[in-house]
């Protein structure tokens, strides 16, 4: 029956079925609907386990900041409507009037609520400087930001508010998120990973829901003009200079929409628009702002590729490495080059007696098809001393894909919990202290490397190709990337 009314929808002409959109939200629901309702509530209640906990009495109060720049009224309405209907009370809302309509301000005016304060530049101030406003004026301890045209779902300061309670040590909270069109139909939901500095810097997957500390915002030196646009991606990066202080909450609390007008959808779907560049320009600033955090802005350059960023080695002076590998290594000037036939006789002989920092192994059966992997592998560990292992994509490989399923950033540098045995970059000292011969690789070795305060990082950009299977050694040494949730 759904099928059929489905197909006769699509058949009418376009004038009728517009207005018919919302009758079809309702007759109709959607998978994504159906999953809300039916899979959803037993996921949070695994995973989030302070969904089910009382509100504490020092929950801290909120500053919501919203930048209005000339909305469509309807989904302005529904933002406020949503802000409204919050079941966490002790907030404050600052609304920055950068453009709007008069029928927009004849319905903030007929708001009788104390709570909401409405700020009118002179003159469009941009989306830096008017956070900036909105921050000055908030003076409640937590920032949370809503754009105009997206809403909140109602326990969403609630859950904002439990989290930075029970974890006063934290100092940035992100949410999941999922979107909606034009007529607020649901879907695409964004179950998002635990804090990753890799996956981060690839690709912007915290974005919203987000709040921040007052305090913090100000000590992390808010973004400028150079940064407008990408002024989310800015902040989250700087909280993520210290993982430890960023706090994910596994919940759907937030939905954004998507409509032609909306910039940063624009500047997505376009490589050659003026948006596009804008945004792009403004991304670098804010990856370049990350590696002068971290002292390396010299050896590395972001690059663009397959919808998302990636830190590409240029350093000129190379750490020694040992590689246990069939072929020499070209672009690794100075690499040691050994020759093993397996990882048990590479554990039981060869590893205690290394002297390099670091050690790669490219199982025999294994054909590299990246000319620079060692060099970008190595950099990486170089740049992140809590980064315990390196490996990247492997085709040929039966079972699951070597690479990590997602709503976007399928191309980008990930925590992993589990890494492949075939082919890998490592710290000499790391391994030395854990691997041992005949260990299981996945279910042991991986977890005891994550045990011990190490991160193992998963790169599709380094590939390799499984020229056969024949041998024991390839099969018990396969092993699929499993993405790490926190």
């Amino acid at each position: 029956m759904i099928d059929t009314l489905r197909r006769f929808f699509w058949l009418l002409p376009r004038p009728v079925r517009k207005p018919l959109l919302w009758v079809r939200k309702l007759v109709i629901p959607s998978a994504y609907r159906r999953w809300l309702q039916s899979e959803y509530p037993a996921i949070i209640a695994n995973k989030d386990k302070l969904a089910a906990s009382p509100l504490p009495p020092n929950a801290p109060s909120i500053s919501l900041i919203t930048l209005v720049y000339n909305p469509q009224l309807r989904h302005f309405k529904q933002c406020v409507e949503s802000v409204l209907r919050q079941t966490y009370k002790n907030f404050e809302w600052i609304i920055v009037l950068n453009a709007a309509s008069k029928p927009l301000r004849n319905y903030l005016a007929q708001i009788n609520d104390n709570r909401i304060k409405t700020f009118c530049p002179q003159c469009n101030v941009g989306i830096a400087m008017g956070t900036r406003l909105a921050v000055e004026q908030a003076s409640r301890q937590w920032l949370a930001f809503l754009d105009h045209d997206d809403f909140l779902e109602p326990t969403a300061l609630e859950a904002v508010a439990k989290a930075a309670a029970f974890k006063p040590e934290i100092e940035f909270i992100y949410t999941d998120n999922d979107h909606c069109d034009e007529v607020g139909r649901k879907h695409t939901p964004m179950l998002k990973p635990g804090p990753s500095p890799e996956y981060l810097t690839a690709i912007n997957y915290i974005c919203h829901f987000h709040a921040v500390k007052r305090e913090s915002f100000f000590a992390w030196e808010p973004s400028g003009k150079e940064t407008e646009g990408s002024q989310d991606w800015d902040l989250s990066l700087k909280a993520l200079d210290v993982p430890s202080r960023v706090w994910h909450i596994p919940q759907i609390l937030y939905t954004v929409r998507h409509h032609p007008g909306r910039f940063s959808l624009a500047a997505f779907h376009s490589d050659n628009s003026s948006a596009a560049i804008a945004i792009r320009k403004a991304q670098v600033c804010c990856l370049e702002g990350y590696l002068r955090r971290k002292g390396a802005q010299s050896a590395y350059k972001p690059s663009f590729r397959g919808g998302c960023y990636r830190f590409q080695f240029f350093g000129k002076v190379l750490p020694s490495v040992t590689v246990f590998s069939k072929e020499p290594c070209e672009f690794y000037p100075g690499a040691r080059v050994r020759s093993c036939q397996s990882l048990n006789e590479l554990v039981a002989g060869e590893l205690q007696e290394l002297s390099t920092p670091f050690v790669a192994w490219v199982n025999p059966q294994v054909e590299i098809q990246t000319n620079d992997w060692l060099v970008q592998a190595v950099g990486m560990l170089s740049r992140e001393p809590s980064v315990a292992m390196v490996a990247g994509f492997i085709s040929g490989v039966e079972g699951p894909p070597l690479c990590v399923p997602g709503s976007y950033g399928l191309c980008a540098r990930r925590e992993v919990s589990s890494l492949p045995g075939l082919w890998w970059v490592g710290r000499a000292d790391v391994l030395k202290k854990i691997l041992r011969p005949q260990v299981d690789w996945q279910t042991e070795f991986c977890s005891q490397v994550l045990e011990n305060g190490y991160r193992l990082i998963f790169d599709p950009h380094l590939r390799a190709a499984l020229i056969s299977s024949s041998s024991d050694s390839v099969r018990c040494n396969t092993s699929s990337c499993n993405e790490r949730h926190a």
